[in-house]
């Protein structure tokens, strides 16, 4: 089927690469306007929302060449089974797997309370790496730190609350959020009161009009992602308050053994 691509939200929690490479993005935008054909996109639908879960570098690809709508490979699920589903993308097609993202992938699964204390085995059917990968990472963090030498005994720790009140966003991200949702709506109004100003018949302006058309939409697409992003937030909050509760039980149980 296709989709619309403003209406395709793009998350980090499913973005399986630790960086978008910018000169493949430029590469895939080449081979496309050539007319070249890419797989489809893969996205989660949880009944409201379109999660991007397979294709990030085409997705921006297309962007970059101004393209409205994808054909995409639709699986229904929920946002919490999206992400997971992404940390096993990319290891037979496309832009081969850096060492720097499998090891960005690996950690994802074991910082994840669910998947945490699970078998190697099956943390690395859902990645799509070996179980000895996972076991030498694991092995690696769970190594004991070297003691200090010549230093006074530590005191014992006080207990540590469960609950965390505060919301643990980080305000840069808000705030570099928000002004480039205000940038990108300044540069939209823009271009729309350039439509309105510029008349005429000859084949000059109308190619001017026709440009003008074609960056605002691409802004209103990446306005869209802006907000979808802003809008995952609070989603995030509780996700994160989730996980450091968790960690801080298991850090209690350490000190109190």
């Amino acid at each position: 089927m296709k989709l619309k691509l403003q209406d395709i939200v793009v998350h980090k929690d499913m973005q399986s690469r630790d960086s978008i490479d910018e000169n493949v993005v430029n590469e895939y935008a080449e081979a496309m306007e050539r007319g070249d054909k890419f797989p489809p996109l893969v996205v989660f639908n949880d009944g409201d929302n379109h999660y991007l879960t397979d294709g990030f570098t085409r997705y921006f690809a297309m962007m970059k060449v101004g393209t409205d709508e994808a054909d995409v490979i639709v699986h229904k699920g929920t946002r919490r089974q999206a992400e997971i589903f992404s940390w096993g993308v990319n290891d037979k097609h496309g832009q081969p797997r850096s060492n720097a993202t499998k090891r960005m992938i690996v950690m994802k699964a074991l910082d994840d309370p669910e998947f945490a204390d699970k078998d190697a085995r099956e943390i690395a059917r859902i990645v799509n790496l070996s179980h000895t990968y996972i076991i030498n990472i694991r092995h690696e963090l769970n190594k004991p730190k070297p003691k200090p030498v010549d230093k006074p005994a530590q005191k014992p720790h006080k207990p540590v609350d469960n609950v965390i009140e505060a919301p643990l966003e980080d305000p840069n991200v808000v705030k570099e959020l928000a002004d480039l949702n205000q940038e990108l709506h300044e540069e939209n109004q823009k271009y729309k009161d350039k439509e309105l100003i510029l008349s005429g018949d000859d084949a000059k302006v109308e190619e001017t009009i026709e440009s003008l058309r074609k960056e605002n939409k691409r802004l209103e697409m990446e306005l869209s992602a802006v907000k979808n992003a802003r809008d995952q937030k609070t989603a995030e909050c509780a996700e994160a308050i989730k996980s450091a509760n968790y960690w801080k039980r298991k850090y209690e149980k350490t000190i109190t053994a």
